[in-house]
C-alpha cells in the first residue's frame, strides 16, 4: 500500500504505531462512505495527501468525497467561522442524506 510519508505535528508521540489509526492504511471493505473537508492552505495536511487518499478509496471501490474549501487554513469549518461553519454542516447532511443515513435535506432556522 501506499504510504504518505508524514513527520508533522507530534509525528513522534505516535511515531511506533500511527499505522494502527491511520485511515490511508486501513481501507477496507468495511469503510464507511467518507467525506473530507479541507482547506486549500492547511498546514497539517496538503490537498495532494487528500486527494491520494479520495483516489486509493475510489480504488477500493469506497466512496470517498473530497470537499477542498479555496484558501482556508486548518480549523476553517468552526463555530467562529460561522459562514464556513454553515456551508459544512449543510454538506455534512447532504452527505449523510445521499446514502440513506438521513431521511431529509438540511433546513436552516434562525435561533
Amino acid at each position: 500500500m501506499a504510504t504518505i510519508p508524514h513527520q508533522g505535528h507530534r509525528h513522534n508521540q505516535v511515531a511506533e504505531y500511527w499505522k494502527e489509526f491511520s485511515p490511508l492504511h486501513n481501507i477496507n471493505e468495511k469503510t464507511p462512505p467518507t467525506i473530507v473537508f479541507l482547506g486549500t492552505n492547511d498546514y497539517y495536511l496538503p490537498v495532494s495527501a487528500a486527494k491520494k487518499y479520495t483516489g486509493i478509496m475510489t480504488e477500493k471501490g469506497r466512496r470517498c468525497d473530497l470537499k477542498p474549501y479555496d484558501g482556508k487554513q486548518h480549523g476553517f469549518c468552526n463555530f467562529e467561522h460561522k459562514d464556513d461553519y454553515t456551508k459544512v454542516l449543510i454538506e455534512v447532511v447532504l452527505f449523510l442524506v445521499s446514502p440513506g443515513y438521513l431521511k431529509s435535506a438540511p433546513t436552516l432556522q434562525n435561533k
